[in-house]
């Protein structure tokens, strides 16, 4: 029996400090399998060495309690599968299986790699971290495999490890206690029913992240996101028939100002009612900053911050009370009430792996990030036209054009070719019906880093143009700002077009600009047509706007710098062609300097 004045006679938050300092790993990721724990230190990893912790366990029975208690409910578990081959030896899921159910029983996080597919588009690099003093991109798991499928027979073996490693587990798991984290790749709908039935067997847990395919997929989103809402013991967000005869609600019944209004308040309108788009990448949610990596004031509330609530705010200083602890300087611009609508995997811990529906499909409770709401857009052709006219009158979009420079910084000074298509002709001719054209209120097109002058025999040229004649009749001016940059890029292919800028005549080269950019007919509806180019630590621009409106240059952005000199001259005399036709339109010009304090 134990003295009272030992070690086991000190409280027990001392004894857990003793445990700690004397080497015991808490607080950290062990990998079951000890390859696994080889490969990370040859990769320059972190890896907690497990020596300490297992000679602490058999010091005594009494100790070995308290050690292993800590031991395995304040660590996460990982354990990944895989399948024999030239370079890698076979790796089953039996370290999990091996578990005592002692163990088992004080598990209070859990990390499954049970396949890992390859991703087909570009990798998601979710942070940078420092690996033999260089920052490395983290990126989430990936592999040369493909995902599993219910028609090979090859990819049996797998359910069946799974299924044999829930047998064991499952019963010794205490309810509301484990942190599941699940990563198996799949291919089709019924692979995916048959991974994540098997969930059903576990009591209620803490929390579930489950992903089901590396590239977004709707169909196995849905998947993923019952069934960790089933294992959390939460009901899942589609309502039972309200009638007694299962009948559904006649939405489609309803007014229509009534059905528009409805469709307002879901996810056809985004948090801050901001959408951007790219060739290949589609729609995204566009958002402020953030708290520009201010991580750890990064948590609730997020509503104080809402950019509405600083609108009375003065530059250099928050009115609020509290000041904004996260912007205060310029607390207008404070992105931290849309933090909670983005890069979800940074509200997790690093040793977390990826479980965001933006770039997955998977479900995470933790994941806010917003989707296009696909389904809505295929309830039936009636519910698609409210649908469309919500999503395109209720939001403000912005259209960016992908660089078209190499990737490869070698390759940066070769002559790079023009898009065959704008980005902007892609977006009105392909992405939006031609239907919705006339429910879009709000358009701002970026035409970025053009390096030539516009050519009448340019292929993208040439497709704009006839993206005008298509829109001109169908969409209204008024919602259309259209921003050309000229990009401050040495290995541009038409540097004369850049060494212009400099000149006198740099002016009259973003009037061409403009003129060849124009999308629509000459009107006073017209919002707006910004052409900007950039010569070093400078920035030049013209534009045409109608009278009523004000500067296009945008004077809360700039108070972020120290202007040495900033111009700007309205109706500069030189009337554009449209204010030849409509005294109600105003050219204008304007230069800026960036200078450090």
């Amino acid at each position: 029996m134990a003295s009272s004045s030992g070690l086991l006679g000190l409280p027990p938050a001392v004894r857990r400090r003793i445990y700690c300092e004397a080497g015991l790993v808490v607080d950290s990721q062990i990998a079951l399998h000890h390859e696994e724990r080889a490969e990370r230190r040859q990769n320059g990893d972190s890896v907690p060495d497990l020596g300490l912790s297992t000679a602490l366990m058999l010091v005594c029975r009494a100790i070995h309690t308290e050690a292993s208690c800590l031991l395995y409910s304040n660590n996460t578990f990982f354990i990944r599968y895989k399948r024999p081959s030239k370079y890698v030896a076979a790796r089953d899921l039996g370290p999990l299986r091996r578990l005592s159910p002692a163990a088992l029983s004080l598990l209070t996080s859990l990390d499954i790699h049970l396949h890992v597919a390859a991703r087909k588009g570009r990798a998601h690099v979710r942070d940078f971290v420092l690996r033999s003093d260089m920052p490395r991109p983290l990126e989430c798991p990936d592999s040369g495999d493909e995902p599993l499928s219910s028609a090979f027979t090859r990819d049996q073996d797998v359910l069946l490890e799974w299924q044999a490693a829930v047998r064991h587990c499952s019963p010794h798991i205490r309810p509301d206690t484990l942190y599941l984290s699940l990563t198996c790749d799949v291919a089709d709908i019924e692979m995916a029913h048959r991974i994540t039935n098997p969930l059903n067997q576990f009591p209620v847990l803490a929390s579930c992240h489950l992903r089901l395919g590396n590239d977004p997929n709707t169909g196995l989103l849905c998947i993923a996101r019952e069934a960790a809402m089933r294992a959390e013991g939460r009901k899942t967000r589609y309502l039972e028939p309200s009638s007694a005869k299962g009948l559904p609600f006649r939405f489609l019944d309803l007014p229509p100002e009534i059905r528009l209004h409805i469709l307002e308040y879901t996810d056809l309108v985004t948090p801050m009612s901001q959408v951007s788009w790219r060739p290949n990448e589609g729609y995204e949610a566009e958002i402020l900053a953030g708290c520009g990596g201010r991580l750890s004031s990064c948590a609730p509330p997020y509503e104080r911050c809402h950019p509405s609530a600083h609108q009375g705010c003065k530059h250099s200083r928050c009115l609020q009370q509290p000041k904004c602890p996260h912007q205060e300087w310029s607390c207008w611009l404070c992105g931290h009430y849309a933090c909670q609508f983005r890069r979800c995997w940074r509200r997790e811990s690093r040793d977390r792996d990826c479980f965001c529906g933006r770039y997955h499909a998977a479900y995470s409770p933790q994941c806010n990030c917003w989707l296009p709401p696909a389904p809505l857009f295929l309830v039936s052709r009636a519910f698609c036209a409210d649908a469309r006219a919500t999503f395109f009158s209720q939001n403000h979009f912005t259209v960016n054009c992908e660089s078209h420079s190499s990737p490869d910084p070698v390759d940066l000074a070769k002559p790079q070719p023009r898009p065959e298509r704008h980005s902007g002709s892609i977006f009105l001719m392909d992405a939006v019906p031609a239907s919705s054209l006339q429910h879009i209120r709000s358009l701002r097109l970026r035409f970025l880093d053009i390096d030539s002058y516009p050519v009448s025999g340019d292929a993208a040229d040439q497709d704009w143009f006839r993206t005008i004649d298509h829109v001109n009749d169908r969409i209204n001016p008024r919602s259309v700002i259209i921003e050309v940059s000229i990009g401050n890029f040495l290995e541009r292919p038409d540097t004369d077009f850049y060494n212009a800028l400099a000149e006198e005549g740099g002016i009259d080269l973003l009037k061409g600009c403009l003129g060849t950019f124009r999308p629509l007919k000459i009107s006073s509806d017209l919002q707006e047509i910004i052409v900007q180019g950039t010569i070093g630590e400078a920035a030049v621009g013209y534009y045409v706007r109608p009278r009523h409106r004000g500067s296009p240059i945008d004077e809360a952005w700039l108070a972020g710098y120290d202007i040495f000199k900033k111009r700007e001259w309205m109706g500069s005399g030189q009337q554009s062609p449209a204010a030849q036709n409509n005294s109600n339109m105003i050219e204008g010009i304007w230069d800026y300097i960036y200078t450090d304090y």
